[in-house]
């Protein structure tokens, strides 16, 4: 039993760009982003990765991140994304309400 159709990985690094995000899920999930706006993108990858249960892993998280502007679905009552990241700051887990902190 499979608990994601797929995992996809981001380096998110700094300074922020939404741009390179999206481009790195959407070539996991081979979904061509035509539009040119950050706003269109996130639509359409939002609706691909809504079909789907994914593992979305964010590495290298420096700051707050808006999952909506990045296209990522996710709400409370939503199963379609399940996100994992990495930081190196307690901070960044701490506004973003991150469920589970695992300290290595």
């Amino acid at each position: 039993m499979k608990l994601f159709e797929k995992v996809v990985l981001a380096t998110v690094s700094q300074p922020l760009n939404i741009i390179s995000i999206q481009d790195q899920i959407s070539d996991q999930w081979s979904v061509e982003l035509k539009e040119a706006s950050e706003i269109g993108r996130a639509q359409r990858l939002s609706e691909r990765l809504r079909k789907g249960r994914t593992l979305v892993i964010l590495d290298d998280v420096w700051e707050k991140l808006n999952f909506e502007a990045l296209g990522i679905p996710f709400d409370e009552n939503s199963k379609a994304c399940c996100i994992f990241l990495t930081t190196g700051s307690r901070e960044v887990c701490t506004c973003m309400k991150c469920q589970n902190i695992i300290e290595l």
